[in-house]
């Protein structure tokens, strides 16, 4: 997956940005992404997070990719915050 051209890791991470927002499925199209892998890469991201950290830094974390959105359209993210 990390060498997929397709889906850099990059993608993975700002993928999960979007997740957090009601525009997630717009934002699957930028990725060329179908429903399936929306919903795997989700849950691919998430998953690493609750192996890797402990639930304080977990959410430390999740806070700091919502807050701090990444990719194409990051700026009307932050914005709307």
């Amino acid at each position: 997956m990390f060498n997929n051209e397709k889906r850099p890791f990059h993608r993975l991470l700002a993928l999960h940005c979007y997740s957090s927002f009601n525009n997630a499925r717009l934002k699957q199209q930028e990725f060329l992404l179908n429903d399936e892998d929306l919903n795997n890469v989700v849950f691919y991201v998430e998953n690493l997070l609750n192996i890797s950290f402990d639930s304080h830094k977990r959410e430390n974390v999740t806070q700091w990719l919502y807050h701090n959105p990444v990719g194409p359209g990051a700026s009307l993210l932050q914005s709307q915050i």
